[in-house]
């Protein structure tokens, strides 16, 4: 099922079942990438193009496509650092940032946990 049926299944929807429809397919894009398997980059990177798509949405892709740390991504991500929506734009300059500490052996997220864990605790 993709993330536009499940957009589709919806008639009419409330306000408040539109929030909670942004908040499901934000999810679902932000578990592909936390999964950081190669095989969800395509269907993230369709999300990404589509500038008809949510801006939150499109910027859990980019964010998910960082996490991937999929090379074939780079050019995709640098080209959408320019998109005219801010939170696309800065959130395909994170996931550069994100691609390039992944693949020099690091884990974005352990770094992440880590950081906070010890700052909590200090």
């Amino acid at each position: 099922m993709s993330i536009r049926s499940v957009k589709q299944s919806y008639t009419r929807p409330s306000l408040f079942e539109l929030d909670d429809l942004l908040f499901f397919v934000s999810r679902v894009v932000y578990v592909l990438g936390q999964m950081q398997n190669n095989v969800a980059s395509s269907a993230l990177i369709r999300v990404l193009k589509d500038v008809a798509e949510l801006p939150m949405v499109r910027h859990e892709a980019a964010e998910a496509l960082g996490s991937i740390a999929d090379e074939g991504s780079i050019a995709l991500l640098e080209e959408f650092a320019k998109d005219p929506e801010p939170i696309v734009s800065q959130s395909c300059e994170v996931a550069l940032s994100m691609l390039e500490f992944e693949k020099s052996g690091k884990s974005f997220e352990v770094y992440i946990t880590k950081t906070f864990i010890r700052r909590s605790y200090v």
